[in-house]
């Protein structure tokens, strides 16, 4: 397509959350390219007559396999800490270092972790080539011998170094990457392992010599995918992406998947699939310039995968999701792309199931309030534009319920049933380090990109609970214990004047009658709830909602007229004269707090 220069009239929507304008057409076509990791488990054929050989020169297996060994033989440091590698240094490669250090180095542009460009000194030239044995991994140089050097801009700063050094230099020290495998914490994958532990990275290792990579290129955008690697999937940063933004934002994300309120998934403490390294490496084409990493884990469990099929016989073994906002032209690249696109994103998904996806109970809550707290990580972090991504499993067993919450286990895990059907999902965030938002999202908030606001975004996200996802219901008794799912012994226990957070967005219809409630004081309650039977559009008719991470305080645990159990929450960010009858699989408590099940009443004896 080229560019058009003409104007398309768009209406506002029926929720009134667009107004009317004209948009270039021209917009359309600056729509950013899909995310390179929505295809990290399905590679398709090149779609450029050259783009084989552009993949290929950006991907060197044996400078990657170098990189790898680098990173499993040095010792795990603090998440986001400078990956190292240091490199011995002989009489001879010593001797022709101080001759002619421009054979060696060269001053290279960068960048720090705000994205400034910076000057740095870079190991790389024909002298590094020239050297016999094994690939050494190379990268921004930190340190001659003990010295530390990093503030080095120009290679005349390590000639004049060289000149008044008198001792033996004996190791260089660089920096060729991040090292992000402390950031996960005890954080387990469906093998029992730690995400990132050395076993994993080195299989990875192993497949990366021993396959022949198969590649996958994200069109103009420059970025490069390796998919068939066990447990991995191996991407480069794109040319506008600062690998950088990692040493920033990731200690950040360790903190708080080390909350307290994390617990309250169970063993499911965050879907954010776990980015293990960002490796710093040169072009497989021996140029000056270099390609950043990612070594990111496959969202996938260990079991043989199945397909979800359409109409038309398109079998997609995957679901890239952002919300049930962008299954349509709010997603243009989806709308306007082929339908092998458009099933495999939200429209598909809708597609496939119009009325959503009915739960299995059993983790289903957990698994809501996860996403919940991760969506608010990457909103307070200033992230847009991840996915949820989803791969489809058959449920040869019984949903998994009883995990250890003392183990976090990750990708998530759902079961459904839609239609009679037994799927396993294997769930997780990918495509989460972006912080760019569409222009027109900025002044006007509208454009056909995914491209929003991070609040926007976050919120528009979470909508996929309950649209996409239903929780089935709970109940609770008058003593505020919820009724445990099948298989579990144990029960959350809630309690009146207790903090709770909704899991989903809630609605309700106008308030049924008053109350009187402790204290005697009388507000309106909202006992009416609409619920959505629509994946694709949202139930409308609401007085008042909610929306998922909204906290509130238990006033009662009876339903709005006093007769029969239910809960009475008044939520914090409503009026304070009003209460709102809410479902037991709709909130959990803060904190949360798990008792044994009571034991089942007796049979009535026999006459």
């Amino acid at each position: 397509l080229q560019p058009a220069k003409f104007f398309i009239w768009i209406l506002p929507t029926s929720d009134g959350s667009e107004v009317a304008m004209f948009a270039l057409l021209g917009e359309v076509l600056a729509i950013r390219e899909e995310s390179e990791a929505t295809r990290g488990l399905k590679v398709k054929p090149a779609a450029r007559e050259n783009e084989t050989a552009y993949v290929y020169e950006n991907f060197d297996k044996f400078q990657l396999h170098a990189a790898l060994n680098n990173l499993v033989s040095m010792p795990v440091e603090l998440c986001g800490s400078r990956l190292k590698a240091v490199e011995p240094v002989d009489d001879a490669l010593e001797h022709q270092i101080r001759t002619n250090p421009g054979k060696f180095f060269v001053p290279l542009s960068s960048k720090d972790n705000d994205g400034n460009s910076i000057k740095a000194v870079y190991a790389a030239g024909v002298g590094w080539r020239e050297r016999p044995g094994r690939k050494a991994v190379l990268g921004r140089l930190l340190q001659v011998g003990k010295v530390l050097v990093p503030h080095y801009t120009k290679v005349e700063d390590l000639a004049g170094h060289l000149l008044h050094r008198t001792g033996k230099i004996r190791t260089l020290t660089f920096d060729v990457g991040t090292d992000l495998r402390d950031c996960w914490g005890q954080l387990r994958d469906p093998g029992n392992r730690l995400v990132c532990d050395a076993q994993n990275i080195r299989d990875l290792m192993e497949d990366v010599i021993r396959n022949s990579a198969e590649l996958d290129s994200a069109g103009k955008s420059g970025a490069s995918i390796v998919t068939n690697m066990r447990r991995f999937v191996v991407k480069n940063f794109k040319d506008a992406e600062n690998p950088y933004i990692v040493r920033q934002v990731m200690p950040t994300f360790a903190r708080k998947l080390t909350e307290h309120a994390r617990a309250d998934g169970g063993c499911f403490r965050t879907a954010v699939a776990p980015l293990c390294a960002v490796l710093d490496l040169p072009k497989a084409d021996d140029s000056l310039e270099r390609t950043h990493w990612h070594i990111l884990r496959k969202v996938e469990l260990e079991e043989e995968s199945t397909s979800l099929v359409f109409q038309d016989n398109d079998r997609i073994n995957f679901l890239d999701l952002k919300g049930p906002k962008f299954s349509g032209w709010r997603d243009g690249k989806s709308w306007l792309g082929s339908a092998e696109d458009r099933h495999r994103k939200d429209a598909g998904f809708t597609e496939l199931f119009p009325s959503g996806l009915p739960l299995a109970p059993c983790g289903a809550k957990e698994a809501a309030r996860a996403l919940e707290l991760d969506s608010e990580m990457l909103r307070d972090t200033d992230m847009t534009d991840y996915s949820l991504f989803m791969v489809p499993y058959t449920a040869t067993s019984e949903p998994r319920c009883g995990c250890d919450p003392a183990v976090p286990q990750w990708p998530l895990v759902l079961d459904a049933e839609p239609a009679g059907k037994q799927y396993r999902f294997a769930v997780g965030i990918i495509d989460y380090l972006e912080r760019s938002v569409h222009g027109l999202n900025k002044v006007l908030h509208f454009s056909m990109s995914t491209m929003r606001t991070p609040t926007v975004y976050r919120n528009w996200w979470m909508l996929m609970w309950p649209m996409y996802f239903h929780i089935p219901p709970f109940s609770s008794t008058p003593q505020g214990q919820i009724t445990p799912p099948a298989g579990s012994g144990l029960v959350e226990q809630l309690t009146v004047g207790q903090r709770v957070v909704a899991v989903e967005k809630i609605k309700w219809r106008r308030h049924s009658e008053k109350i009187t409630t402790r204290g005697n004081e009388v507000r309106k309650c909202y006992q009416l709830r609409l619920f959505e039977t629509s994946s694709r559009d949202s139930s409308s008719g609401s007085a008042e909602k909610v929306y998922a991470g909204s906290e509130g305080t238990i006033l009662q645990l009876t339903k709005c007229n006093g007769e029969g159990p239910g809960i009475v929450v008044m939520w914090d960010d409503t009026d304070q004269d009003e209460v709102f009858e809410v479902g037991a699989e709709q909130i959990m408590g803060l904190p949360r707090r798990l008792v044994e099940a009571p034991p089942a009443p007796p049979a009535p004896a026999l006459s």
